[in-house]
Order: structure tokens, then C-alpha cells, then sequence
């Protein structure tokens, strides 16, 4: 997130945080927290996805009640920060950073002296920050080149924080008048703030705190807003909520087709079962027929097979247990005919 959109936003959200009750902190897919205000306009969740990459700050009307069970870390938030008004913002949207001071929270243990602050840091993420009374976080020292600067700074861009690598890309296709006007127009702030859309499918591909020129932005839509905190919302839910929600989806699919392949495992072994207690029932009927021809056998003889004459007048060759005599064979295919009913049922 550029750092002229982190300070449009500090300008439009302080108003609105400012003594408004921190209610819940919650971790998101180990990638993003959210922060639950309850302000003047009701209850806004702020959300900051950090990052070297890819960080994002953005306050919602429309919470996202997805949350991960919570981290020792977040408990430990939780108790300094939760059910607190926050009494000061110190905003330095340059270093990406936003210090907030709660009314009555905790001081840490044996640093009485000390106040407790809520780091909102858009690299690494929230942190805790125990500081002397007498030294309060301060407003960063910004310096903005003037035209005769403004190619040396480009060069070096690193003694120019205001020169973010967004800026210096655009400034990089524009002629040094158009570049002072896009500084002048940051350097005094307010003003309308850019989203741009694909044309085709409407989807969110970039905001920006000045207008983007046409060599940058190509055949994307321009929609402006002077409500900064509308558009950041706009590109936060797309940004950082979408992937959220996709994931759940991917991690609820995934669960989906584990269970399906347990239950096609399952499935299969169920058929198997089925086949073999299906071949168990079926010796009933050479039992049966060597019960019909008992009379004419040596029941005590024991045989390896027997070849017999069934109903149908067609030989039939049963193999039996030669350990066993002729009658007992008989009575243990029955047997197993029998545990075969019992199992299909």
C-alpha cells in the first residue's frame, strides 16, 4: 500500500477513531488482523494485512466474521487494548506506521511509568509498545522537493521518503511540470483519491492517492471518490477479504474431497464385502446337493472333491476338506452359507 494512501487514510479515519472503543481483536488466516471499533458511525473493523509486499489498510462497515481461534500473541492484545477508548493517534503514514494510546489500559508489569501503545505497523504487523510518558511517539518530518530538486531526488530517492516507489514510476513518464503538479496536489493533501477497474471484468487493479497517467494505466477504467475511505474499502474487500474467503473455500474443498475419498475408500470396501459374503451364501447350493445324494455317499469318507449329478442333470465337481469326512464338509458349507446370510444383512 502506498504510503500516500496510508496518510489519506490516517487524515479520514483519526476523526472517526479517535475515542471510539476497541471491542475485539482477531488474527485472519495467520495474514491479516482485524480491530473492532465501535465508533460514531457504528461498528467499523479495521483491517491491516501487513507486509513488505502487498500490505493493505482499510476500515469496513461490513465486518468479516471469519476468524482464527486466538494466538497467545492476540490474547496478549486482547488484554491491553480490548474494551479501551482510544485516547491519542500518532500517524506516520511515511514510515507506514500508526501509534494508538487507550484510555485506562493496563500498564506493562514493573514499568509503572511507562504507557502502553498499540503499534499498527503496515510491515510487520501489530505490535506492543511500552514507552516513558514524557516520550510519546512523534509525528514524522516530512520534506517535499521543489521543482529545481526534483530531479536529484529522483536520484535520490532514498533521503525523500515522499518520493514512494509508486510516485517515482509516474513521475518517471511525466514532464517535471505535470510531476511538481502531482507533488503540490499530495504535499497540501485532500482531493479526490483513483481506483482503476479492467473493463471487462470490473475487477479492482489498482489505487492510487494522484492520477495515474495513460502510459501506467492503459485501458483500465478511472473511477474516482474524494471519500478515501470508500475507495480503500472498495480495494480492501477485494484485496484482502477476497483471498480470505477464497481460501476457506480451497481449505473447505479440500475437506470435501478428503471425506469423498474416505467415503469412495469406504464404498469399496463395502462392494468387496459384499462380493465375498455373496460367494459365501452361494456354497449353500453344494450343500444342498450334497445333502440330496447323501444317502447314495460314504458319509466318514474323507475326500478331497466329490463329483455329483445335479437337478439339472449336469456333473458338478465340489471340492471338500480332505481332513474332514464327507458329512462334516456338508455341515460346514452350510455353516458358512449360513455366517454369509447373516452378513449381508
Amino acid at each position: 500500500m502506498d504510503a500516500h494512501l496510508v496518510r489519506r487514510f490516517c487524515e479520514e479515519a483519526e476523526h472517526l477513531l479517535l475515542h471510539a472503543r476497541l471491542e475485539k481483536i482477531q488474527s485472519v488466516q495467520q495474514e491479516m488482523f482485524s480491530f473492532l471499533f465501535y465508533t460514531s458511525l457504528g461498528k467499523q473493523q479495521l483491517c491491516l494485512k501487513p507486509g513488505k509486499q502487498g500490505s493493505f489498510l482499510f476500515l469496513t462497515s461490513h465486518p468479516l466474521s471469519l476468524g482464527l481461534p486466538p494466538s497467545a500473541w492476540v490474547m496478549r492484545l486482547r488484554k491491553y487494548f480490548q474494551g479501551h477508548r482510544v485516547a491519542s493517534i500518532v500517524a506516520n503514514p511515511f514510515e507506514r506506521k500508526i501509534y494508538m494510546l487507550f484510555e485506562g489500559a493496563p500498564k506493562e508489569e514493573k514499568e509503572d511509568a511507562k504507557l502502553t501503545w498499540l503499534l499498527l505497523d503496515l510491515r510487520e504487523g501489530p505490535a506492543l509498545l511500552s514507552l516513558p510518558a514524557q516520550e510519546t511517539p512523534k509525528k514524522e518530518t516530512v520534506l517535499w522537493p521543489t521543482k529545481d530538486e526534483l530531479n536529484d531526488a529522483c536520484t535520490m530517492w532514498r533521503s525523500w521518503p515522499v518520493l514512494t516507489p509508486k510516485l517515482r514510476k509516474t513521475l518517471s513518464v511525466l514532464d517535471p511540470l505535470e510531476g511538481m503538479t502531482i507533488i503540490n496536489d499530495l504535499r497540501y493533501g485532500g482531493g479526490p483519491i483513483y481506483l482503476y477497474r479492467d473493463a471487462r471484468t470490473a475487477t479492482i487493479k489498482g489505487i492510487s492517492a494522484w492520477p495515474l497517467p495513460r502510459e501506467l494505466r492503459g485501458s483500465l477504467l478511472e473511477e474516482t471518490n474524494d471519500e478515501a475511505l470508500d475507495l480503500l474499502e472498495q480495494a480492501g474487500q477485494q484485496y484482502v477479504f477476497e483471498p480470505v474467503l477464497q481460501k476457506e473455500a480451497q481449505e473447505e474443498a479440500l475437506e470435501k474431497n478428503k471425506q469423498r475419498r474416505k467415503l469412495d475408500r469406504l464404498a469399496r470396501r463395502l462392494e468387496e464385502e459384499e462380493s465375498r459374503l455373496k460367494e459365501m451364501c452361494a456354497v449353500r447350493e453344494k450343500a444342498l446337493l450334497i445333502q440330496s445324494r447323501l444317502w447314495n455317499l460314504d458319509k466318514t469318507a474323507k475326500l478331497g472333491s466329490l463329483t455329483l449329478t445335479d437337478a439339472d442333470h449336469m456333473q458338478q465337481t465340489i471340492l471338500l476338506d480332505p481332513k474332514h469326512t464327507v458329512l462334516e464338509n456338508m455341515q460346514q458349507l452350510f455353516h458358512t452359507a449360513e455366517r454369509g446370510k447373516r452378513g449381508l444383512v
